[in-house]
Order: structure tokens, then C-alpha cells, then sequence
């Protein structure tokens, strides 16, 4: 756990150094986790580690599903590392710690400048929608 919270902060600290090609997006997505379908709602700080071929992402938000009695909302960080394929799509990995942590590998197709359709899937987690750079 020490290593992952080492590299998250030197991954962070690269990110900060290259804040005019870095930028924030945010997510929407259907989700399966643990067995509960719902949706997440999210934000996420992109920074480039390669320019055009190799981007890192730090983010967060709440996975909205039925509780027991009634909606649950459960918080959640993530970290991605994702490499872009010739320009028309990007793989990765990602790590999301919510309630336990859970690793997954990760897509993303652009379809407007701005707007990329984003899926992940993992062990026990599964979400795909949409992702918009501002």
C-alpha cells in the first residue's frame, strides 16, 4: 500500500509540473459493482506523461446504487494510466478504491472532439459510458 500511495504522489507531482497540457474531465457512466448495478458520476485530472501516446489520470466520484433501504452512495478514487493507439483509441489500466480496491483495464474511442465513449472492466466491476474534456 505504501508503494501505491508513493506512486500516486510522484505520478501527481509530474502531473502538476505540465499543468497547461493537463485537463479536467468528467464522467458518466452505468455501473456494475460487487453485484449492484447503478451509475457513477465522477471528475478526473488528466496529465500527459508522453504527449499523443501516453496520459495519466487521478480522479474520484460516487457510485450511485439501491441500498438496503434506499440509494446508497458509495465515494471512490481511481488512477489510470492509458496509452493511445494511433490516434483513434486509447487501453490502459486503472486502479479504483472504493469500498475495497479494484484493478481493471480501461478504453476509450473519441466521437466529437471533446467527448470520448469510455468502458472498464474488471474482476467485480464493470461501467461504460461517456467521458467530456473541458
Amino acid at each position: 500500500m505504501k508503494r501505491l500511495l508513493a506512486f500516486g504522489f510522484a505520478t501527481l507531482a509530474m502531473g502538476i509540473a505540465v499543468p497547461a497540457a493537463a485537463q479536467v474531465a468528467a464522467e458518466g457512466n452505468v455501473a456494475k459493482m460487487d453485484g449492484d448495478w447503478g451509475g457513477e458520476i465522477g471528475l478526473a485530472y488528466d496529465a500527459p506523461l508522453v504527449p499523443g501516446l501516453l496520459n495519466f489520470s487521478l480522479g474520484g466520484g460516487g457510485f450511485v446504487h439501491d441500498g438496503a433501504d434506499d440509494v446508497d452512495i458509495d465515494l471512490y478514487a481511481r488512477a489510470e494510466a492509458k496509452a493511445t493507439v494511433a490516434d483513434t483509441f486509447a487501453l490502459g489500466a486503472g486502479a479504483r478504491l472504493g469500498s475495497d480496491l479494484d484493478f481493471y483495464g480501461t478504453v476509450e474511442v473519441p466521437i466529437a472532439p471533446l467527448l470520448k465513449l469510455k468502458g472498464n472492466i474488471g474482476e467485480d466491476y464493470f461501467a461504460a459510458g461517456l467521458r467530456f474534456g473541458f
